[in-house]
């Protein structure tokens, strides 16, 4: 029965449940702690805080991503279009932000010391099975999010993730409840259908030169020729300016020295404790007075990762000899690092006292090694070169969007600054190959003052590094293909639609045969008709279309007469299918008590989910949210 169950529950209920375990980080997560750019531009409004265009974009490129993973390949690139995107989006940051300050208004507590200890516990962030501050970073600069900021944003998140936790882990189901269930996923029902393909008439209709006309009048929008541009530019690069010959000695020095300290700040340190925890069973006193006992057995010789296994209260680390893992700076409470940071390599701290007891802790090592000069000098005179290449890169940037405003055309720009014209292929709205792949050069291209004004562009920078400026070369209105290049096609899909409604009215007919007791035997006969039997069949079956099982557990129970229900419905496909529902069924079987615990738990998450979704439909109805 379970099995049944979850088949059944891949549909609405499914999807429900789904959405529940994936809530906080869809929405309340990764959105909130983007790095902000400080862009004053604001998408939306909720209570006063603002929503702006960064948290938007970032959004978007998330929900992509997401996507992206989920579906492959497959799906469609309209899908990913950010115009599509960007409603739904809106939506999950202004729920986030409604929920966020829910939280904070009914005073929901998490503690920074569990958010730490949540993130060092994060496989995401573990080489070598254990935590990495450089991983740590990496994986939060990837995503564009600021690895300072994240404990303090997700510490945010988790507070919004209880008011979800205290809906979806509080919901129950009666037994009342749960017996409709189980009987509505066990109930089976015996019918019968015949199928009416449009095929069936199709070679009885006859086309007259009208018919095809009028579809191709009224359908004109099926063959249209996109509105298409060339378009020519000229483009600036970084690259062009970047030069190596020239940098000195101290100015590689300098950096060398501005990277060190860099690295230094990055080191992680790995750390060995013994914890001595203060607590009900032993007071600060003797906590103390066991500490200080174990630092003299150890500055007298003692062996620390053994004293650790056989003393430490942090039972997880004490099995590996205190052993910690190597981490970086905001990972350990204020005290601890302070301490561990103060350490030379191989060094023991005298104890320390935090909110979790006393420590005693080894600096093990630091890592990664600090680079010699001569391994990265070739990168250090890269990034200078890079770095003094900016300034006459933007100037030069100036220089071409003065010079194309000017202008009439891409001739002067082109001449006074030795850049080369450019010309791409024609394309549509829709993006074409090269330049035309970009969002931003369509948009442009097809913008008022290019294509209608007929003006140069200002300079759009592609990425870090590349710029143009453009203006339209070609420009071709939209058009419909003449029907003589198009008739067979206007003629198949003529008949299409013609096949579809004959056969609906043939099927209606039949339908209002059976119900009247009529005998359909001679139109059977004729277009070859044969009904399919259907015993026993449960809504989640897979032997039947998946269309007609939808509706016939839709159809009214026959009454206890006996007579069947008739009834017809035309598919997707155009094909016709009369059914004929003789009964319906429970399968009254009882229900294990493990199958009953799961399904239970399964409907109370449900309801969970159901009183979640209103409570933020409450709160979007009593905030003042407003969309720009």
């Amino acid at each position: 029965m379970l099995e049944n169950f979850r088949r059944m529950i891949r549909g609405w209920l499914g999807k429900a449940l789904i959405f529940l375990f994936a809530l906080p980080f869809a929405l309340f997560g990764v959105s909130s702690i983007f790095q902000s750019t400080g862009n004053s531009d604001s998408v939306a409004s909720v209570n006063g805080v603002e929503i702006d265009q960064y948290q938007l974009q970032k959004g978007i490129e998330l929900r992509r991503q997401s996507m992206m993973q989920r579906f492959g390949e497959n799906i469609p690139e309209s899908m990913l279009d950010p115009d599509f995107l960007k409603p739904s989006v809106i939506e999950g940051l202004i729920e986030r932000e409604l929920v966020s300050q829910s939280a904070s208004d009914n005073n929901l507590q998490y503690s920074m010391e569990e958010i730490k200890l949540l993130i060092a516990k994060e496989t995401a962030f573990h080489e070598g099975g254990k935590f990495s501050s450089t991983r740590y970073k990496e994986v939060l600069r990837r995503a564009g999010i600021l690895p300072h900021s994240y404990p303090e944003e997700l510490r945010k998140d988790l507070l919004a993730d209880q008011i979800r936790n205290g809906y979806s882990l509080t919901s129950f189901v009666t037994e009342k409840e749960l017996l409709a269930i189980k009987r509505l996923s066990d109930q089976f029902r015996d019918f019968k259908y015949v199928t009416l393909d449009p095929s069936l008439l199709k070679d009885k209709i006859v086309l007259d030169d009208g018919d095809i006309e009028n579809y191709y009048n009224s359908h004109a929008s099926d063959f249209e020729i996109a509105e298409k541009v060339s378009i020519e530019y000229v483009e600036i690069l970084r690259d062009q300016f970047v030069k190596t010959e020239g940098i000195t000695q101290s100015e590689i020095d300098k950096r060398f020295a501005e990277k060190i300290s860099f690295l230094k700040d990055e080191q992680e340190r790995q750390a060995s404790h013994i914890l001595i925890e203060v607590n009900d069973d032993r007071s600060k006193e003797d906590a103390k007075q066991k500490v200080y006992e174990l630092y003299d057995q150890i500055i007298s010789g003692g062996d620390f990762a053994e004293l650790a296994k056989e003393n430490s209260d942090d039972k997880g680390s004490a099995k590996k000899g205190g052993d910690l893992g190597f981490a970086g700076k905001g990972i350990f409470v204020a005290e601890f690092e302070e301490a561990l940071y103060g350490l030379n390599k191989g060094d023991v701290s005298s104890p320390v006292l935090t909110e979790f007891g006393y420590h005693i802790i080894k600096l093990v090592d630091i890592g990664p090694e600090l680079p010699e000069l001569a391994a990265i000098k070739d990168d250090i005179i890269n990034e200078i070169a890079l770095d003094k290449a900016e300034q006459p890169y933007m100037d030069a940037l100036e220089e071409l969007r003065n010079i194309a405003y000017e202008s009439a055309d891409l001739l002067e720009p082109s001449s006074m600054l030795k850049l080369e014209l450019k010309t791409s292929g024609l394309f549509s709205r829709a993006g074409g190959k090269g330049l035309a792949e970009n969002k931003d050069i369509l948009k442009l291209a097809f913008s008022e003052e290019v294509l209608v004004e007929n003006r140069n562009s200002d300079v759009i920078e592609l990425d870090s590094g590349r710029a143009v400026v453009l203006r339209i070369k070609e420009h071709q209105l939209s058009s419909v293909k003449p029907l003589d290049d198009v008739r067979d096609i206007v003629k198949e899909n003529v008949l299409v639609e013609k096949s579809k409604q004959k056969v609906k009215a043939l099927g209606s007919e039949l339908v209002a045969a059976q119900k009247s007791g009529s005998d359909v035997a001679d139109q059977f006969e004729r277009y070859e008709l044969e009904w399919a039997v259907v015993e026993k069949t449960k809504r989640n079956s897979t032997d039947i279309p998946k269309e007609i099982i939808t509706e016939v557990f839709k159809m009214a129970k026959p009454a206890d007469d006996g007579k069947a229900i008739v009834s017809g419905f035309q598919l997707l496909t155009g094909s016709y299918v009369v059914v004929e529902l003789q009964s319906v069924n429970y399968d009254e079987e009882g229900m294990k008590p493990e199958v009953r615990a799961q399904l239970k738990a399964a409907l109370a998450n449900q309801k969970g989910v159901n009183e979640f979704q209103n409570y933020t439909a409450w709160l979007r109805d009593s905030a003042d949210v407003e969309i720009r």
